[in-house]
């Protein structure tokens, strides 16, 4: 018995079920909108959406294991997996889907967008290789979360793929192009629609190109310093050497260029030359003549006064002395 649902566009006559077939499956089957989509991005990788998908899948210990249905249920976990796929898409699709919900897989794919749904579905059910969040092994974690945006983007607009290997095929060139998953930096989220803006990928494009388009900019700003200063010095050096203005520019440059220490330098020259300091131990005295002799006070100067006779001596010649207690020569 096929398995339709209200505006599903399922007729009897249709050979396979398509994607919007196993989506309204799930729907009917009690999962949410966001879980449908987690669950249905995971199928995508494992079976192509194909209700009666088989494959050998050795799994450790069991190398002859196969997988069956949408999510390829594997034999050596499954023991009756085969009995999932008999021939009969629809009623396989039924069974499948009923299976799931027995299992409580729908809550594994809880999430609050599609994508997390996804990425739970990937990493708490299916546990594959390359299953555990933020994989980018091949058709791992990160692929299925892509995925998610391509089936979103099917049951907003009402679109579906054909048949399911153009779902499959959709969802491959979907997932690179938006760099959904692990790999998309800026997300949007509209109910049950969820895509990705912008990817890492493209976030790590701008800042380099805006790192690249920084360094080239001070660079530039760089040499045209350099450059300037090289120029205002070749200029100096040419107006010096031209009679009469080098002085100018030399004026010029002490004007525009002047520093505290040239202040401080002539400071001593506008208040004068002060008195040091008197030494240590010291009395300050009077100002030393250049020789370093202090000349004498002017009480102590004799006055070039021959003194007078006194009694009973004789008056010394000009040039001679006379001796104290001699008589004087009589002739």
């Amino acid at each position: 018995m096929p398995v339709t649902a209200p505006g599903s566009g399922t007729t009897q006559n249709q050979a396979v079920p398509g994607p919007e077939d196993i989506w309204n499956a799930l729907r009917s089957a009690g999962a949410t909108a966001t879980e449908a989509i987690g669950i249905m991005a995971n199928m995508i990788a494992e079976s192509s959406l194909n209700v009666e998908s088989q494959n050998a899948d050795p799994a450790p210990g069991d190398p002859a294991a196969r997988a069956y249905g949408l999510v390829s249920w594997n034999t050596a976990t499954y023991p009756n997996a085969s009995g999932l796929v008999t021939g009969n898409p629809w009623a396989d699709l039924q069974n499948q889907v009923n299976f799931l919900a027995s299992e409580g897989a729908f809550r594994l794919a809880s999430g609050s967008t599609p994508q997390e749904a996804a990425g739970n579905f990937a990493a708490n059910y299916e546990r594959c290789q390359g299953c555990n969040p933020g994989s980018t092994y091949q058709n791992g974690w990160s692929t299925r979360v892509g995925n998610a945006a391509t089936v979103s983007q099917w049951v907003q607009s009402g679109s579906w793929p054909a048949g399911t290997q153009q779902a499959a095929d959709a969802a491959a060139v979907e997932s690179a192009t938006t760099g959904s998953g692990s790999t998309c930096a800026w997300q949007v989220s509209l109910g049950f629609l969820h895509g990705c803006v912008l990817s890492k990928t493209q976030v790590r494009a701008f800042i380099g190109g805006g790192l690249l388009i920084g360094g080239v900019l001070i660079t530039q700003v760089g040499m045209a310093a350099v450059a300037i200063a090289a120029t205002i010095r070749v200029g100096e050096t040419l107006l010096g050497a031209v009679p009469g203005v080098g002085r100018g520019v030399g004026l010029v440059r002490k004007v525009a260029g002047g520093s505290a220490a040239t202040a401080a330098a002539a400071a001593p020259a506008r208040t004068g030359n002060p008195r040091p300091p008197a030494r240590e131990g010291r009395e300050p005295g009077p100002a030393r003549r250049r020789s370093g002799r202090t000349p004498p006070p002017p009480s102590e100067v004799r006055p070039n006064v021959e003194p007078s006779a006194r009694e009973g001596t004789s008056q010394p010649r000009r040039g001679g002395r006379t001796q104290q207690g001699s008589q004087p020569v009589t002739a």
